[in-house]
């Protein structure tokens, strides 16, 4: 994947004043998600962001609760639970990045690889 053609994709996008973009985790193994990420607000750059389970489980599967930790474009450290879930037995699954309680991100996300993790996300209004 050529990350230059995911940030022109999101160029030209600053006018939509809903948050959106897009996360690739390489799943490391031992619960821990390691992902690069970018937004519509931040378009010229990738950011970092490393999820760790919060309860390890056997295999690969993906599904559970993370601490997660990452970078905003002003350095900013963040740190939260994201929370990776299968409705239905699907194959696609759903995400929530939760900070203090209030829930700021859902995405909905799908394997592009054996060890690879593809996720688009969006901002989420707490009022």
């Amino acid at each position: 994947m050529e990350f230059e053609s995911l940030i022109a994709a999101f160029n030209g996008s600053k006018r939509n004043k809903k948050l959106f973009g897009l996360v690739v985790y390489e799943i490391a193994g031992n619960g821990c998600l390691n992902g690069m990420w970018t937004n519509n607000f931040n378009s010229t750059t990738f950011m970092q962001e490393i999820a760790r389970k919060t309860e390890l489980t056997t295999g690969d599967n993906l599904i559970g609760e993370y601490s997660v930790t990452y970078i905003e474009s002003n350095g900013e450290c963040c740190n939260g639970i994201l929370n990776i879930t299968i409705p239905n037995s699907g194959r696609i699954y759903n995400l929530t990045w939760n900070i203090d309680g209030n829930i700021i991100f859902e995405g909905i996300g799908m394997n592009t690889g054996e060890r690879q993790l593809t996720v688009f996300y969006w901002g989420i209004e707490n009022e």
